[in-house]
């Protein structure tokens, strides 16, 4: 999962600060955290992703497009290294803002991680 965690963070970093987990205490927006829950097979492991993904500005322009930057990062990204092929797949996006301060984006995807060489 260590593995995961890099090459999400790498493709996410460069777009806006990202965390694992929770975020900083007073971050600076837009900012991106992302979760991982993973079930394990004999020959893979498939894990969902959660990129929930805050800003605070006052338009829903600079979050939607944001979030679409994001998956274009992510979706459908393949990743080869050292007998593991890692896929990942979006699943959807929610609107999970309060109607106050913080517009809050969450995207969906599932990470198909297969242990073996690749034929």
């Amino acid at each position: 999962m260590n593995e995961l965690k890099y090459i999400i963070n790498k493709l996410i970093e460069p777009l806006c600060d990202v965390y694992f987990g929770k975020a900083k205490d007073s971050p600076d927006y837009p900012y991106a955290v992302f979760m991982l829950s993973s079930e394990a097979d004999f020959d893979k492991d498939d894990y969902i992703l959660e990129v929930d993904v805050y800003d605070k500005r006052n338009t829903a322009f600079e979050i939607d497009e944001l979030s679409e930057k994001i998956i274009k990062k992510l979706d459908r990204h393949k990743e080869y290294k050292e007998n593991i092929q890692t896929c990942i797949y979006r699943i959807g996006m929610l609107d999970l803002s309060n109607l106050e301060t913080i517009r809050r984006r969450q995207l969906r995807f599932i990470c198909k991680t297969y242990k073996g060489e690749i034929v």
